[in-house]
């Protein structure tokens, strides 16, 4: 005997109520720890045996080195660009995410590197002129001045946040009564 399906119900759900999220016991957060998503690696795999059929697109590395990152996989990232170095110097926009990897991975003066070299192939990259200016200011010891003035050029071509890197830098350079 065939059973009847009932058709499919669509909707929303409705949260009643509330709950305070913020607690004042004593007791340690929890800690998680997130794991990669095994369908990005797979993609991640499939985009890098692409590469190796076209080991000069920088548009295709450009792509995994972002996905890498996405991933917290830093130093994949960084063996894929080294593994593909045609591609990684071909495009300022490779060498930027490339400087973004280095960057994320506590790299700083190696991310300038490839930024500087970015900014060679594309002086108006405001992307790199930002990035480089983090690059400044995460640097040990920092840069507070050259990193303003990187800043400056990345507001000067549109960046968005470049406006609160300045102050940021600025606050470095003259800190307020409360910084002791």
């Amino acid at each position: 005997m065939m059973r009847k399906r009932r058709p499919a119900r669509r909707g929303f759900i409705i949260f009643f109520g509330w709950r305070k999220i913020v607690s004042k016991r004593p007791e340690s957060p929890v800690q998680t720890v997130c794991l990669p998503d095994p369908r990005a690696m797979q993609q991640s795999i499939a985009l890098y045996n692409t590469l190796r059929e076209s080991p000069k697109d920088s548009a295709l590395l450009n792509q995994l080195l972002e996905m890498y990152a996405g991933m917290r996989e830093f130093d994949e990232a960084l063996a894929a660009g080294r593994h593909f170095p045609e591609a990684l110097n071909a495009s300022a926009q490779c060498l930027t995410t490339y400087g973004k990897v280095n960057l994320a991975a506590n790299r700083p003066r190696e991310a300038m590197n490839y930024f500087e070299l970015a900014l060679a192939k594309n002086p108006r990259m405001a992307e790199a002129h930002f990035y480089t200016a983090v690059a400044l200011i995460s640097s040990t010891p920092p840069d507070p001045q050259q990193a303003i003035a990187s800043a400056r050029q990345a507001q000067a071509l549109g960046y968005a946040n470049a406006a609160e890197l300045i102050r940021q830098a600025e606050r470095m350079l003259n800190p307020g009564p409360d910084a002791a």
